[in-house]
């Protein structure tokens, strides 16, 4: 008995420490109950029968049984439960949790000392203001000496993980702004150092540089430096010099520079106040301006020569789903019915180039109505749709519709996972995404089912909803975005950016959509370069310079049968000749008289 009580006793101090080991809002570690707090708030305004909602609880517990501090939407991620998309919404959490720590801890420096508050102390071991003897980087925080750029720099850009790492010829831009006059060799081996030895900068898979928990502080105290130095050259000269590296231009105007890094013409032009996020995020596809759209200068014109916008007018954004796109056989309209249960407006209609476009309809005191395209486009694959498309070649020819029909945000959505059993490796999916990004420009987003897709639809929506001034949308989802939305101050941007979300020039949807409907009839010259593609080894560059070359099937027969050599073509850019297989394939082809069973087996690679 008395061994029986006694492990009754320790299983109850068990169960006593267990419960003393959770936080007010239930989770294991303290520093995570803001952010638990925070994704309740967004979860009692999703309504319980959403599967969103569901969604919302499942990753809340995640996060409660998680023993560490989450610092951002990448690690996240990682979790069970924690898509994509709730991690964008995670990532946004912390960076405006963190923007207040900074603006209370720079307001408590500049009262006077104070001591950190308990949940900035939970979730960093020092204040952000430490000093540089705190954190055990000497000099590197103390003055305008390269790595003080470097810290800077990546502290003003908020490159604090490998999902907002930034390029080194970025980073090394973005430093000459700022007063750096190093080359980009010593910028490299300075990141070395910085990474291996004093461990403030870490670099990713990619080459892309970010700032680790230690950094994050380092930048901090260069920042405080950057507005000591700024306030000291605004009272005296001499500090001037004294404060710019060597070379630096000096005077009233340039004493800002340091302050002023995040001024380079870069792609993307958001404001400070927006938060970073993750890949995938639906909040940075509309502040990011790719080198293809057109110049600021044509937009306005464009936009200025067609009375296109009145005060009078009202807009709705609409979102056209392709009749194609299904979820399931058996019910076609359920992606259609996700979508109205996610508070997006929709139809289904019949779309020549995309799966999901974007529209804004345009209501006027007239009785007269107009539908103008919105300047976004996505191109839906679930995994096993992909690896079909690549054997079929479909995959090219719809990338290059997408990249003919003149929009900037060109989204390229994959659904489902890409480890599961296709025609196609892994690896192979991956590389052909990774090109369709860097090559193609298209921002590639993976969801992993249909509900992460539904949702990510559903902010780039909302993306484009907020940039209509509120007093002409009549959609009935804008009163749902109101202020106390933790994500409001991204989804409201200026009223000016309302042409922004247009295509330019100004293109209704009849139009646009007439331009890319299938062609059911080909010229004789077309079905003739048709027909020379399906040789082995004669790709669609060489067909074009045998064509051209030869502009019929006789001539090209006639040359085969005298001494012209096709080796002589040369095709592209790249100047490449027709192979001797190929070639020798092409003349059994045109001039034998009969074919064998065995002429199949001619090899041309």
């Amino acid at each position: 008995m008395r061994a029986g009580e006694a492990m009754a006793i320790m299983a109850s101090d068990t169960a006593g420490k267990k419960r003393k080991r959770r936080s007010a809002h239930g989770c294991v570690n303290e520093g995570n109950d803001k952010l638990v707090e925070e994704l309740k708030k967004v979860r009692a305004r999703i309504r319980e029968s959403s599967h969103l909602h569901a969604n919302y609880g499942r990753a809340i517990t995640s996060l409660q049984q998680y023993d560490q501090v989450i610092t951002n939407g990448h690690q996240a991620k990682q979790l069970k439960n924690i898509g994509n998309y709730i991690a964008n919404q995670i990532q946004a959490i912390i960076q405006k949790l963190r923007n207040e720590d900074l603006t209370t801890s720079a307001s408590s420096s500049a009262a006077g000392p104070v001591a950190p508050s308990a949940d900035a102390a939970s979730r960093q071991k020092k204040p952000a203001t430490a000093a540089p003897q705190s954190v055990g980087v000497d000099g590197l925080t103390r003055g305008p000496v390269e790595p003080w750029y470097v810290l800077l720099v990546l502290g003003e850009s908020r490159a604090i993980d490998d999902t907002s790492a930034m390029q080194m010829e970025l980073l090394l831009g973005k430093m000459q702004l700022a007063g750096y006059e190093g080359s980009l060799a010593k910028l490299r081996a300075c990141i070395a150092s910085l990474s291996c030895t004093h461990q403030v900068v870490q670099k990713t898979s990619l080459g892309r540089v970010f700032l680790t928990v230690k950094g994050q502080r380092c930048a901090a105290s260069c920042q405080a430096h950057a507005k000591v130095t700024k306030r000291v050259t605004a009272t005296t000269s001499s500090a001037v010099a004294s404060s710019q590296p060597a070379g630096a231009t000096s005077g009233g105007t340039n004493a800002e520079a340091p302050m002023s890094v995040d001024c380079i013409a870069l792609s993307d032009d958001a404001s400070d106040s927006e938060p970073e996020t993750i890949p995938g995020s639906p909040h940075n596809l509309l502040s990011v301006e790719p080198e293809t759209e057109p110049t600021t200068g044509t937009r306005t014109q464009s936009f200025a020569n067609e009375d296109w916008n009145r005060p009078s007018d009202n807009w709705e954004i609409v979102l056209l789903l392709d009749h194609r796109e299904v979820l399931s056989r058996r019910n076609r309209s359920i992606l259609e019915r996700k979508l109205i249960e996610h508070n997006v407006t929709c139809e289904v209609r019949s779309l020549h180039v995309g799966d999901v476009q974007w529209i804004a309809r345009r209501h006027r005191s007239d009785g007269s109505c107009t539908e103008l395209m919105l300047n976004a486009i996505v191109e839906r694959k679930e995994a096993h749709d992909l690896s079909g498309s690549i054997i079929d070649r479909r995959y090219a020819e719809q990338k290059t519709r997408l990249k003919s029909s003149g929009l900037t945000h060109v989204i390229y959505l994959v659904e489902g996972s890409l480890s599961q059993q296709t025609t196609v490796r892994t690896s192979g999916l991956q590389t052909a995404l990774c090109r369709t990004q860097v090559q193609n420009n298209f921002f590639v987003q993976h969801c992993q089912n249909a509900d992460e897709t539904v949702a990510f639809l559903g902010g780039v929506h909302r993306r484009l909803l907020a940039h209509v001034p509120s007093s002409q949308c009549s959609n009935s989802e804008r009163a749902a975005t109101n202020s106390s939305t933790p994500l409001s101050h991204v989804l409201t941007p200026a009223i000016d950016d309302f042409e922004r979300i247009f295509c330019s020039p100004l293109t209704t949807f009849d139009e646009f959509n007439a331009q890319f409907r299938k062609r059911n009839q080909f010229t004789v010259r077309e079905i003739y370069q048709m027909m020379l593609t399906q040789v082995p080894g004669l790709s669609s560059t060489k067909t074009l310079g045998v064509s051209k070359s030869f502009e019929t099937f006789h001539r090209l027969t006639r040359a085969l049968k005298g001494d012209k050599r096709l080796s002589d073509i040369r095709c592209g850019e790249s100047q490449r000749r027709i192979g001797a297989k190929q070639e020798e394939f092409l003349q059994h082809l045109l001039t034998a008289t009969t074919y064998d069973d065995m002429d199949g087996d001619v090899d041309c690679a």
